[in-house]
């Protein structure tokens, strides 16, 4: 468990600033100087790290040290731990097609030892009881609230009817979030059987397999209108796809509007370019959408092998 969590942690961090420390870190004082791994030696660790979890998994553990109430994910479900380390290995390999395309095919051949249902969703949940256990986002908001929800995914729900606003964003107050996602006690999605979906019908549409990514497409739409408590049946029709007629823009939106809060849907744009944003004129990166995170500041002044030029 420990392995898989922390490849999903290395694969988020990387994902947002590049090159980080990891081999040097995690040592104390003698870590603070700690060198910065290349992005490429992140993955291969990544990969490690979900391959050694998966063995370990099924080699078994006979000892009394196996995860059980104390799981707040999967109360000790190793099948379900073991699935959820096949389908980041299938977010990974997405994110590598652009360096081998040949990545397409092992998300395709990864796909089925990963989740099969939404039932298989890795969800941290939040009680709210105190502001350590409630719901990150909530926080955020409930401390600073210096920013607003709105913007061209609100415009995109608005204009194409789609049931998922109104669970998005509050009621006459549209700029701030709904209550399945901003309350104190909403979990966060870690990984979904409606990502996994959306990944497959990318992969697929990209091999060629029109049927295929057609029929992965939908149901991620309905996986993730299931997940949102929005079932609706006449949307899902609206937006449903043939193998003559689906698009990578098909794929990638939806996959944009399900991945709701998720820095995924920025990784997704850097690697396609969908949607098809633009910055405001006003921003304070100039005008153009940052494509990766600038160092902490503490990081830069206390670690001189800090990269230099952000």
């Amino acid at each position: 468990v420990g392995q898989i969590l922390m490849a999903d942690f290395l694969q988020r961090a990387t994902d947002l600033w590049g090159d980080i420390p990891y081999t040097q870190a995690f040592k104390g004082n003698e870590s603070k100087n700690a060198a910065f791994d290349t992005q490429e030696s992140i993955y291969a660790q990544i990969f490690d790290l979900l391959n050694s979890g998966i063995g370990e998994i099924e080699a078994g553990d006979a000892g009394a040290s196996v995860p059980g109430d104390d799981d707040y994910i999967y109360s000790g479900d190793m099948d379900k731990w073991k699935m959820l380390a096949h389908a980041l290995k299938v977010r990974s390999f997405i994110h590598l097609v652009k360096v081998n395309p040949a990545y397409y095919d092992s998300v395709i051949n990864e796909i089925p030892n990963a989740f099969a249902g939404n039932e298989d969703n890795a969800v941290v949940p939040f009680s709210g009881s105190s502001v350590n256990s409630s719901n990150p986002t909530f926080q955020f908001n409930d401390q600073r609230g210096d920013i607003t929800y709105d913007g061209y995914l609100q415009t995109l729900l608005q204009d194409a009817g789609d049931p998922r606003f109104n669970v998005y964003y509050k009621a006459n107050k549209n700029e701030e979030l709904g209550s399945f996602y901003g309350a104190e006690t909403s979990p966060v999605p870690l990984m979904t059987f409606y990502e996994l979906k959306f990944i497959e019908a990318e992969a697929q549409f990209q091999k060629g397999n029109k049927d295929a990514a057609a029929l992965a497409y939908n149901e991620a739409v309905k996986a993730n209108l299931k997940y949102t408590l929005q079932n609706d049946t006449t949307y899902a029709a609206s937006v449903k796809k043939v193998a003559g007629d689906i698009t990578l823009n098909d794929i990638m939106t939806q996959k944009y509007i399900a991945l709701f809060l998720r820095a995924e849907t920025w990784t997704d744009w850097r690697r396609t370019g969908i949607p098809n944003l633009t910055a405001t004129s006003g921003n304070v990166t100039g005008g153009v959408i940052p494509r990766a995170l600038i160092y902490p500041s503490k990081e830069i002044r206390y670690n001189s092998n800090t990269p230099t030029g952000r």
